[in-house]
């Protein structure tokens, strides 16, 4: 009975498979087929590019922290370095000072060499130049105090810087203190 039942087809006509209808099924199913594997090539494309993506975008978010955490270190060392060099202006400036302090006290040294007859009259300390100016009617005052300077070793130099003679006013003259 089995070889009975091939020439028999139960399909209508409009739906019955003939020698056109085998090849577009080929046809059809060879389309099928091959979109499938596309759409499978594709989708494997695309599933290793985003893991691609993915792991691009995980290394450079961990750069990213690298370097915050390398700058939040450097932040810290510039601030110890800003706080370092404010603090070795401060020790120039007391050094400079203390210069400062070291020309007053010779400044005093020098008034107190002075007579009654020698008045004080400017006294000018700044970081590079200290200067101190006097005023006499005497020439044997003004001499005598220059005597005193030469016989001290309280002074390593002075400079005479200015020696004025008026006929009303009398001596004036200018040292500079080292």
């Amino acid at each position: 009975m089995a070889g009975t039942n091939k020439g028999i087809n139960l399909l209508p006509p409009d739906l019955a498979g003939g020698v056109g209808g085998g090849k577009l099924l080929f046809v059809a199913r060879s389309l099928a087929f091959s979109l499938s594997a596309a759409l499978i090539v594709l989708l494997t494309f695309g599933i290793v590019g985003m893991y691609l993506m993915n792991r691009q975008l995980t290394l450079l978010s961990d750069k990213q922290t690298e370097l915050k955490q390398a700058v939040r270190s450097l932040e810290k060392t510039e601030s110890g370095m800003v706080l370092t060099r404010d603090r070795l202006a401060k020790v120039k400036k007391i050094i400079a000072n203390r210069k400062i302090e070291d020309r007053f006290d010779k400044q005093q040294l020098i008034v107190g060499y002075t007579r009654d007859n020698i008045r004080f009259r400017e006294s000018l300390l700044q970081d590079t130049e200290s200067s101190i100016t006097f005023e006499s009617d005497s020439s044997l005052a003004v001499s005598d105090l220059f005597d005193s300077f030469f016989a001290n070793d309280n002074f390593e130099r002075l400079i005479l810087n200015s020696l004025q003679f008026s006929p009303f006013l009398g001596y004036r003259f200018e040292l500079s203190v080292f």
